[in-house]
């Protein structure tokens, strides 16, 4: 038992931040013996932890070791979890310091260093020198840590872990995790990998769906997506999702899925630190870090002074070593992210630049084309895979270039779905047109709008119920069901 956690203690990072404890341990290969006591105190440990915090009035959320070892491994499969990882709300932060001190855990230090940058926070369990990983954010999400929280503990699960009830993250959330991890780690790592290539196979893809949705709620799509493309069968997933065209991921996403070497992900944020000032204080502080934080970057440091001192004086040279080839990594992942801009911005004025023509022409159509003929003139077929990205442009395009004539008059719903019906085509989103009427104060009046994957994307789900279908058009402009479409369209319009 004492060999195994010896052999499991976390070392030094392997890109940007001072700690990841996967890095080493999932690296090394134990016995079956050997990884299930591992698991055995990981979770007890994790009981311990979760319910003293529950006792104090503060939530916490297990993240993966066994609510990903128990969901997608069997019985019979080694998945060691080599410390605890959980997820608590960062306004609550001096209440679980509190709670872990009086557990008898020690405070390691922060994970990474750099004023306002993400970080976690590490604690120590003596005895068994098993590290706790608190997380107020997950790797890879743009919003702040209050939002995240927000976010990520709206629907969970209660699981059973050495015997104690906690919560876990609900399964879109789980395996939008699973991508996040996988993206956090990069291409050298197997497991996290691993663990979501089983994700992939295990979760239906209308699961995968919602978490994309909740990947966009919380700015993390471009990990998301970069997680996907590591995994076999991930990328025609993020196609299927319409995420395969995006802006420019953040240079730390961007880094992490081309395997950038160390310490690149924090010469990135040091590019991207305003002032002289506090460039000079960031290189003086990731030289000569505070013992916490070194203490969170080796074991040698957590052992003794005499091991602190010898990693204070080898870290320059180990920065040194990692600073060139680190430097040619954010280099040329900048200048992909320009040349990407770059072509975007070509491709969004050539989408305008047709759009525009097509909504200067649909007010002239809508008189004198019968709608059971203007529904197929207005579709186009599309080639290629969806993307989330074009398909947000279309929608806003389509809302915003008809406005352009309210103030002569004339623009109405109609147009708006019109144009977005027939761009979000040549799309590949394969929308549904859909023309409604309601009583009014005794005056029938019309509403037209579009449909992606069930949801209307210009309206409320409440504002288009008011509505009665009189047809819904489909592939081809083509009318759907038994409804023929109306040869004379309502005189009012939403």
């Amino acid at each position: 038992m004492r060999r195994a956690l010896a052999r499991y203690t976390p070392g030094t990072s392997g890109r940007g931040s001072l700690y990841d404890a996967a890095v080493t341990a999932d690296r090394l290969p134990l016995s079956r013996y050997e990884a299930a006591a591992v698991n055995l105190l990981g979770d007890r440990l994790t009981a311990t932890v979760v319910t003293a915090l529950e006792a104090g009035g503060v939530p916490a959320i297990v993240l993966k070791a066994a609510s990903v070892r128990e969901w997608l491994y069997r019985e019979d499969e080694d998945r060691p979890s080599g410390d605890v990882d959980l997820l608590v709300p960062a306004a609550a932060r001096e209440d679980v310091d509190v709670c872990l001190r009086r557990l008898g855990l020690r405070y390691v230090g922060p994970t990474r260093l750099g004023r306002g940058r993400p970080r976690d926070w590490i604690w120590q369990e003596p005895g068994t020198r098993m590290l706790v990983e608190l997380h107020e954010s997950i790797s890879g999400i743009g919003v702040d840590s209050s939002t995240a929280w927000s976010v990520l503990s709206e629907k969970t699960e209660r699981a059973r872990i050495a015997g104690e009830e906690v919560d876990v993250l609900d399964v879109p959330r789980r395996a939008l995790h699973l991508a996040l991890h996988a993206d956090h780690h990069g291409p050298a790592l197997p497991r996290p990998i691993e663990d979501l290539e089983r994700g992939l196979a295990a979760v239906p893809e209308d699961t995968w769906r919602e978490a994309s949705v909740i990947a966009e709620r919380l700015d993390a799509v471009p990990a998301f997506v970069a997680g996907l493309r590591l995994a076999d069968g991930g990328p025609e997933l993020a196609s299927r999702l319409g995420l395969t065209e995006l802006a420019p991921a953040p240079p730390d996403v961007a880094l992490r899925a081309a395997g950038a070497p160390p310490v690149a992900e924090g010469l990135a944020w040091l590019f991207g630190v305003r002032g002289a000032r506090a460039k000079v204080a960031f290189l003086a502080e990731a030289l000569v870090p505070p013992p916490s934080a070194m203490r969170a970057w080796s074991p040698l440091a957590r052992r003794s002074t005499a091991g602190l001192a010898a990693l204070y004086l080898w870290r320059p040279l180990w920065l040194a070593r990692r600073a060139v080839p680190a430097y040619a990594a954010v280099r040329r992942v900048r200048r992909e992210a320009r040349e990407t801009t770059e072509a975007q911005t070509v491709g969004g004025a050539w989408l305008a630049l047709r759009m525009g023509a097509w909504s200067a022409a649909l007010p002239v159509l809508k008189r004198v084309v019968p709608l059971l003929r203007l529904a197929p003139l207005a579709w186009a077929e599309g080639t290629g895979g969806r993307s989330a990205r074009g398909e947000r442009e279309i929608v806003r395009l389509s809302g915003a270039l008809p406005r352009l004539r309210l103030a002569r008059g004339g623009a109405n719903c109609l147009e708006r779905s019109l144009l977005a019906y027939r761009f979000l085509a040549q799309a590949n989103a394969d929308p549904r047109l859909v023309v409604g009427v309601r009583l009014v104060e005794g005056a029938m009046v019309g509403h037209a709008w579009v449909t992606v994957d069930g949801r209307p994307v210009h309206d409320t789900e409440a504002a288009v119920r008011q509505f009665v279908p009189l047809v819904e058009f489909g592939p081809g402009g083509l009318p759907l069901g038994d409804r023929a479409a109306p040869q004379k369209l309502p005189d009012e319009w939403e």
